[in-house]
């Protein structure tokens, strides 16, 4: 949601508005056409809870691979940011947000054949490979309109981040990274596909911190939890400042089907999870603040 209004978003094009109370859907929004070509506005938004502007991006296939970053201002003024060609055309599903940057972490899992895909005529993830030859570009894009910072690393599959932060000469990058195995993108998605019977991999990702220093180039990773699981979120008053607790959807057993919502608390080292009962799986766990209170998890977690 974004003022008095409710947004639909996709990865290929425009957002589409709804009235926040009536769900009445009004139709494809280029916000006074700044949304320009394709007008991609990704699925994945972030808001400065200290500003209140929101930034987004989208990808453009022609005339060479491209991310063009937006900010949303809280009157609903879209402005253009940056546009950052990239080395090969992948799947950019999320991005992360500090105070100084938009954080892209640009894994190998490229399209092939991308004409097809943009005129609709190829299912985007059936033209979709895991090269992991090709590396990991990380670009650092300043909301200031200076230079991107770019650091190669290597190869790195994942869809969602949680939150990332800046320390110093160094970015902290928060996400769930996955195994893609010796079956590939192809092997993977088809369990993704049919995540009640084969549920293991879907749900089988490792919540992850990158850290890239910025005068050095370098980028380093470490696991922050064993346990298996998707969808990362946090309390969103924290977005571009250090968060304290991660929340997951995940499967309580090995190959088992996403049973639970698991709090990590990373002062502590420790995890806590709720299990629903019988056979009812769980979708991505959304954080909703107590407005009684700034006290960082003071809320409830919604899912179905």
């Amino acid at each position: 949601t974004h003022g008095e209004s409710l947004y639909a978003l996709w990865e290929g094009g425009r957002p589409h508005r709804m009235d926040a109370e009536t769900l009445e859907t009004y139709g494809a929004e280029s916000f006074g056409g700044a949304l320009k070509r394709l007008g991609a506005f990704s699925a994945h938004p972030k808001v400065d809870p200290t500003t209140g502007d929101v930034f987004n991006f989208g990808l453009d296939f022609f005339p060479r691979p491209m991310i063009r970053c937006y900010r949303l201002s809280p009157g609903g003024q879209l402005s253009g940011l940056a546009t950052i060609p990239i080395p090969k055309l992948g799947f950019v599903h999320d991005f992360a947000l500090t105070e100084r940057f938009l954080a892209f972490v640009l894994g190998p899992l490229v399209v092939k054949r991308p004409i097809p895909v943009a005129l609709g005529l190829r299912p985007f993830d059936d033209a979709l490979s895991y090269q992991p030859d090709l590396g990991t570009t990380i670009v650092l894009v300043p909301r200031d309109g200076s230079a991107a910072i770019r650091i190669e690393d290597g190869p790195l599959f994942h869809f969602h981040v949680t939150n990332a932060y800046d320390l110093g000469s160094e970015t902290v990058v928060e996400l769930v990274a996955h195994d893609p195995g010796d079956g590939g993108w192809a092997k993977w998605n088809s369990h993704l596909r049919d995540y009640r019977g084969e549920p293991g991999p879907a749900f089988g990702g490792t919540l992850t911190r990158l850290v890239v220093n910025r005068d050095t180039r370098r980028c380093s990773s470490e696991p922050l939890s064993d346990l298996g699981g998707e969808f990362p979120q946090l309390d969103h008053r924290r977005t571009t400042t250090p968060h304290r607790f991660t929340y997951l959807a995940q499967a309580s057993r090995p190959g088992g089907n996403p049973d639970s919502i698991t709090t990590i608390d990373h002062t502590l080292g420790t995890h806590r999870s709720f299990r629903t009962d019988g056979d009812d799986t769980i979708c991505e766990p959304l954080f909703v603040a107590d407005p009684g209170t700034s006290e960082e998890g003071a809320g409830w977690l919604l899912t179905e």
